[in-house]
């Protein structure tokens, strides 16, 4: 059931949507370490560093590129002219422009309309 108006449960569960586009481009950019390291800096995998062995030693730093890049801000994961790397965090960040688009619309689209004349 949808609620009439903004509530804290609305807020809340707008925030947590956004939360879950940010972890799971996570996975998104660790997916794609996985496949193509080299399409990542030099600085997140060394040379002679494999992912696969190490999976969770380089996701906190897959997390902190997909939250970079769904708030717009870039990200420093990706190499220049890398075109997998840089779409995957493309993809994230038009996710998360147009979640926010959505839900600012919504949002405002439930505060009672007020007509005085």
């Amino acid at each position: 059931m949808m609620e009439p108006y903004v509530t804290l449960a609305v807020v809340m569960g707008a925030a947590a949507g956004y939360l879950l586009i940010g972890y799971l481009g996570a996975f998104l950019l660790h997916t794609l370490l996985l496949w193509q390291p080299q399409s990542f800096e030099s600085t997140l995998v060394a040379p002679g560093f494999d992912p696969r062995l190490h999976p969770l030693r380089v996701f906190p730093s897959m997390v902190v590129g997909s939250f970079q890049s769904l708030t717009a801000t870039g990200t420093a994961l990706a190499r220049p002219g890398d075109v997998l790397a840089s779409t995957g965090c493309l993809a994230i960040t038009l996710a998360g422009q147009l979640y926010l688009a959505v839900m600012i619309a919504l949002i405002l689209g439930r505060f009672p309309r007020r007509t005085h004349l």
